[in-house]
This record gives structure tokens, C-alpha cells and sequence, in this order.
């Protein structure tokens, strides 16, 4: 597989691949149900790649349910152990794993989404737990959504939009704005520059976190 893409892409990785990453990585070697993540076929999430860390590997992660070990483990896979690569799901295809209670925001959220052309996808404990199965979700767990608007003139609408829906009491809303180029910045701090005039702001990457100009992340300060 080519080392481009994008951070909280889903990454299958070869059977026979595995054996060679768990030996690798001490941290995956302790984590109780990864024999039955693997033979289930479960994805790993691409991660953000460390300072030291080889150029030529992807890093990745898995999240885990509550009591099955650390709540994630990072390490790097070489590339060619990549089978395929998706984008995290849509908020519309996990939404029947979310609680009752978060019914409402889902639903307003999905309607901001395809109102301004940026359908949220999902990458924290509701994705996990809708495509393993396992329990991830607690009382307390955040909506972490990624959106990937289309056109960045309808930006500010779209940042109000989410921050109406973030006023209420659950779930806490959490989640980035991901440009073209590839960087994204949390929508909350997004918002903030752009009300307070603010010519900058922290972008992510796949290799750095960097502040960045609007004019870099291909947007006016006027969005």
C-alpha cells in the first residue's frame, strides 16, 4: 500500500502481516483480546506518526473496551501489510449503535451535515463499538466526529451549526474540521480564530502538528 493518506483512515491489515507486528511491539504482545481481533478481522485506525518513528511505516492504533488493557495501543505496521484502507464510517451508518439518549443530537447533526454538504463521519468509541461489537461506550463518552466540508465558504455556518448542537448536555462533542490538504483542527478552536480574527491555528497531520496559516489549510480568514 502507497504511505499516503490520512489520519483516522481504517487499515485491514494481511493475516500472515501479524505475527511479524505483534513480535515487534511488546505493547501489542500483553493486550488480552488481540488474537480474537485478528481473527475476526477487525481494522486498526492510522495514526499520527511520531518523531521517532521510521519514515517507511505506517503508524496505527487500536482503541479497547473498557478493562481489556490501555485504551489504546500505537505501533507501526510496514506498508505492504496493509490490505486496504477505508475512511471511518459515517455518522448515519453507526448512529443505530449510539445510545437512546444521544437520539436528538444525532439527528440535528446529521441534518447540519447534509445541510452544508459535510456528512460527519465517526472515529472515537462509537465507531469502535459499532463495527467490533464490543462495549465501549460509557455514560461519560464523548461523539468525536470528523467533517469534511466540500465547499470551506459555508465554514463558519457549519462550525455554528455544530456548536449549537455542542450546548447540550450529552453527548460531549468532540472531533476536527479535515481540509483538502490533509491537515484538520478541532472545530471548537477553529471556530474561536476565525470569531476572534486569529490569522492561525493548530493543524494535524499525519507527520506534525503545526500552527498554520488559513491561507495554508486553503481557506480565506472570512470563511
Amino acid at each position: 500500500m502507497e504511505l499516503n493518506g490520512r489520519r483516522h483512515d481504517l487499515l485491514r491489515l494481511r493475516p500472515a502481516a501479524w505475527p511479524g507486528v505483534v513480535e515487534k511491539h511488546d505493547t501489542l504482545q500483553v493486550v488480552p483480546l488481540l488474537r480474537d481481533w485478528i481473527a475476526q478481522g477487525r481494522p486498526v485506525m492510522r495514526r499520527r506518526r511520531l518523531p521517532d518513528e521510521a519514515q517507511d511505516c505506517i503508524a496505527a492504533a487500536i482503541a479497547l473496551p473498557a478493562g481489556a488493557g490501555p485504551r489504546r495501543v500505537g505501533f507501526t505496521v510496514p506498508a505492504d501489510a496493509v490490505l486496504s484502507a477505508a475512511r471511518p464510517p459515517s455518522l448515519s451508518e453507526v448512529a443505530h449503535a449510539a445510545p437512546a439518549a444521544w437520539a436528538d443530537t444525532v439527528r440535528d447533526l446529521l441534518a447540519a451535515g447534509h445541510r452544508y454538504g459535510a456528512p460527519p463521519r465517526v472515529f472515537g468509541s462509537l465507531m469502535w463499538q459499532a463495527i467490533t461489537g464490543l462495549d465501549y461506550l460509557a455514560p461519560a463518552s464523548d461523539l468525536d466526529l470528523l467533517w469534511m466540508p466540500g465547499d470551506i465558504r459555508g465554514l463558519t455556518a457549519l462550525l455554528d451549526a455544530i456548536a449549537a448542537v455542542a450546548g447540550r448536555l450529552a453527548p460531549p462533542l468532540d472531533g476536527e474540521i479535515e481540509f483538502r490538504t490533509g491537515e484538520a483542527v478541532h472545530w471548537s478552536e477553529l471556530r474561536a480564530a476565525i470569531a476572534h480574527g486569529t490569522n492561525g491555528v493548530i493543524a494535524k497531520s499525519l507527520d506534525a502538528v503545526r500552527l498554520l496559516r488559513f491561507a495554508d489549510l486553503g481557506m480565506s480568514r472570512a470563511a
